[in-house]
């Protein structure tokens, strides 16, 4: 847990306490993350945010449907 970015230990227990990050701080992380994912799994850079957001939207409806929505996107 170390390598968690967001958590802070108190000094001599075992008590952890997790930064509260604003939304728009989440968000940012969310948008980073969310780019990286998709560039690593599809192989190219998306034209957009929304691309990226339509392709996460898909993983819950299966791999496939992602790929063909990430398709459809760059193709328009």
């Amino acid at each position: 847990m170390r390598n968690i970015k967001n958590i802070d230990f108190m000094e001599g227990s075992n008590i952890a306490i997790l930064e509260e990050y604003c939304t728009d701080r989440w968000n940012a992380l969310a948008e980073r993350t969310n780019t990286k994912s998709f560039i690593r799994m599809t192989g190219r850079q998306p034209v957009n945010y929304e691309e990226v957001q339509m392709w996460v939207n898909g993983l819950s409806e299966g791999k496939e449907k992602a790929a063909a929505l990430a398709d459809a996107t760059a193709q328009n």
